[in-house]
């Protein structure tokens, strides 16, 4: 079990606690994302075969870190806080930095250096939470107005505008993959887009068995499992006749995919690692066009 350690100081995993709290709603569920993230940094970080799934989650870290830095610049600004300017700085800094790492890792894995990557993101969360957000919160807290048009600012708003949010709020999505670590990434992006009602699920004959008592409109399913492979999944999925479409998600190339398994049964192909606009961009061609 990896050790935690307290408040302030670095650890592997992070556990979410009321110290964390700034006050202001949007900015602790932010917080919250983020804590979930570097989490799975962590998770991942010193296994080989996560590479695909950490690729995935240091891409979804950084666009998730400009995303709220963007809301937390917005606040400040319309709330008239004096200390923008350094904040702002200090935001363009700490996105570089992830920026770098994501960067990196994509070129060559084996250059990121693992613990130097867990002490960056956990310093950073904790430093920038505890010392530079607080900094802020009396100037915003009083500022009713300054929160609600900051908090309306949605996670990849141009990606999401034309499916509508409506529609990913009454979309139902499953995702079947026995890497804990990748269903739990997909999950917090598919929340962070406004998408509420999420099934995981690592066993593929487990997933039917709740597919038969409330079907999803989507699943995106892993191709390669030990019970079955995507193709198969798929293909029982249509021969039950129920009304999900079926995504896989492919550690190749979606040609060598299409190659492997061109069925009628399978909606479309997800390549890994994923991002958070790649999802969405599957979810509006596949689930809601």
């Amino acid at each position: 079990m990896a050790e935690k350690k307290v408040w302030g100081r670095f650890m592997d995993f992070v556990t979410w606690t009321n110290e964390f709290k700034v006050g202001v709603p949007f900015v602790d569920t932010d917080h919250r994302i983020l804590v979930d993230l570097i989490n799975q940094v962590n998770a991942c970080i010193d296994k080989r075969e996560e590479t695909a799934t950490l690729a995935s989650v240091l891409g979804t870290l950084f666009d998730y870190t400009e995303y709220h830095f963007s809301r937390e610049e917005k606040l400040m600004e319309l709330s008239n806080y004096g200390g923008l300017g350094l904040h702002k700085i200090i935001h363009r800094s700490l996105a570089k930095q992830v920026q770098n790492i994501d960067m990196n890792f994509r070129e060559n894995p084996g250059s990121v250096n693992a613990t130097e990557v867990r002490d960056f993101l956990n310093n950073w969360l904790l430093e920038h939470i505890s010392g530079h957000d607080f900094e802020y919160r009396d100037a915003c807290l009083k500022n009713k107005t300054a929160r609600k048009k900051a908090g309306a600012i949605r996670f990849m708003e141009n990606e999401i505008t034309g499916i509508g949010v409506n529609n990913l709020a009454n979309l139902s999505v499953m995702v079947v993959d026995d890497n804990r670590n990748f269903l739990l990434l997909v999950e917090t992006i598919l929340k962070a887009i406004g998408i509420r009602r999420v099934q995981l699920e690592q066993s593929p004959e487990k997933a039917f068995d709740k597919l038969i008592k409330r079907p999803p409109d989507l699943v995106f399913c892993d191709w390669v499992m030990e019970e079955m492979n995507g193709a198969e999944f798929a293909q029982k999925v249509k021969d039950m006749n129920l009304p999900t479409k079926v995504v896989l998600l492919t550690g190749y190339s979606v040609e060598t995919l299409q190659e492997r398994s061109s069925s009628d049964a399978i909606e479309g192909y997800l390549e890994k690692p994923i991002t958070a606009k790649s999802l969405i961009d599957t979810i509006s061609t596949i689930a809601i066009n």
